[in-house]
């Protein structure tokens, strides 16, 4: 009898509310809907919400709907603003413009399901000419654009930032207020519609590498901190005529060989980790820090003049692979008879002569930690480089030789870092760039020395 009795007094409460919502006095200009629900806390909840009727109870905190802004006789426009997860480079000449979803515009020799998702070839050109569409996919702006759509508003379903760069005036709003608008359009007569260009804000704390990327630690090999410079959907040059080919993306990579077409492939990964912009993350987590930036933001530009690369030659490389895998799987990658040097001579993953400096040390206990790296002068014949370490932390770190010469160009200099403290929390991490400029070139290259255990069934990769 007790359920009974809350459902009747949850049913009269929602006829109270719907009978005072029509009994409320307002203009078309002033007026507002109040979403209205009843949880089973007995806790009234009201939540303004233009142009969305609710006056059903809910035990979930869910609101419900009834899917129709003429319900109530309202015959004003929706004005509700929702910020996207896009980089809009474009702007619409107007206020509004007619909304549609992409189902509602299909072709006859698509599904439904491809038409909602705005495939190419999917939508009738006709039907979206002029029009915004709703699109199911976080892809669908190749579909809108190629059909000839004014713009499209992308379901998002990836739960993180985004920058892709759309092909016409687009958005991707997550799936909850995606839905809102998908209400919207099932339920008014004639949907309207605005995408705003996107605004240009200043965050200290980007770039980060991209929540899908394998940034680190490196589960494989925890002494190379890797590069991971922040790069997803990089801003390039593409033809804003024809909107269905692919943007074209000049590889940074590439522009420096077309510079250095002598250069191995080290040593042009080299120029361009240690010519990146360096991000300004100032956490100690193993989490964040430099293991979300990794060498900083890629400048190609710099990048063909770096002064000092890191070079390293297949021998190192063997030397390298022989501290992981034994002799036969070594034999096996290189497709010789070569033998890998064991004891003392073996060497560490560390020491390979890598633009960064890593290192992985057990928690809460001393240690000190020794990186030796060899660089290749590439800039002046004549030139003289001072080593400065840029350290928020409590770590020694120390470096040996602090000054280099070169008296010719492909001289090679070696020198060696060290890094030791007392002690270091599971989680945590100690890093201090070092630097080596000659008054023209700046040389960054990242240490970071961390603890880390993981624990079972926990993925170092984020």
């Amino acid at each position: 009898m007790a359920k009974y009795g809350a459902f009747l007094v949850y049913y009269a409460f929602s006829i109270f509310i719907l009978t005072m919502s029509f009994l409320c006095k307002a203009t078309d200009e002033d007026r507002k809907v109040r979403v209205i629900f009843y949880n089973v806390y007995n806790k009234l909840c009201i939540a303004e919400m233009k142009e969305v009727v609710s006056v059903f109870p809910s035990r979930t905190f869910q609101l419900q709907t009834t899917r129709s802004w003429e319900f109530m006789g309202l015959n004003e426009k929706v004005s509700r603003n929702s910020v996207g997860k896009y980089v809009n480079t474009f702007t619409l000449n107007g206020t509004s413009f007619p909304l549609i979803y992409g189902k509602d515009a299909g072709t006859k020799n698509c599904t439904g399901e491809d038409a909602g998702d705005c495939e190419e070839g999917c939508l009738d050109g006709d039907s979206v000419k002029g029009k915004i569409v709703l699109c199911d996919s976080l892809a669908g702006d190749r579909g809108a654009c190629k059909a000839g759509a004014l713009g499209s508003v992308l379901m998002n379903e990836v739960g993180y930032n985004v920058s892709l760069i759309p092909l016409v005036a687009s958005t991707a709003l997550m799936r909850e207020e995606y839905n809102v608008v998908r209400s919207y359009t099932n339920s008014t007569r004639d949907p309207q519609a605005n995408i705003f260009k996107s605004e240009v804000i200043k965050d200290p704390d980007a770039h980060t590498v991209a929540y899908f990327s394998s940034r680190g630690p490196n589960i494989i090999l925890p002494d190379i901190i890797k590069v991971n410079c922040p790069g997803v959907e990089i801003l390039a040059a593409y033809s804003p005529v024809v909107c269905h080919t692919t943007s074209t993306r000049q590889e940074a990579s590439a522009y420096v060989k077309a510079f250095h077409p002598n250069w191995s492939p080290v040593a042009i990964k080299s120029s361009l980790m240690t010519t990146a912009w360096p991000m300004n993350g100032t956490s100690n987590n193993v989490s964040t820090g430099a293991f979300a930036y990794g060498s900083g933001h890629i400048n190609p530009v710099n990048a063909i003049n770096p002064g000092l690369v890191y070079e390293a030659s297949e021998e190192d490389y063997i030397r390298l692979l022989c501290t992981i895998y034994d002799e036969g799987k070594v034999r096996l990658i290189s497709g010789d008879n070569r033998t890998c040097p064991t004891g003392s001579a073996q060497g560490y993953v560390k020491d390979h002569n890598y633009p960064s400096m890593g290192a992985k040390v057990e928690p809460m206990k001393p240690f000190s930690v020794n990186f030796h790296r060899r660089v290749k002068n590439t800039g002046l014949a004549n030139s003289t480089y001072k080593a400065t370490i840029f350290s928020n932390s409590n770590a020694d770190i120390k470096v040996v030789l602090e000054v280099l010469s070169f008296q010719s160009l492909d001289e090679e200099k070696d020198f060696d870092v060290t890094v030791a403290r007392s002690d270091l929390p599971d989680g945590a991490q100690v890093s201090g760039p070092l630097v080596w400029s000659d008054g023209t070139h700046r040389v960054r290259s990242p240490n970071v020395v961390y603890a880390y255990i993981q624990h079972e069934h926990q993925n170092m990769v984020t």
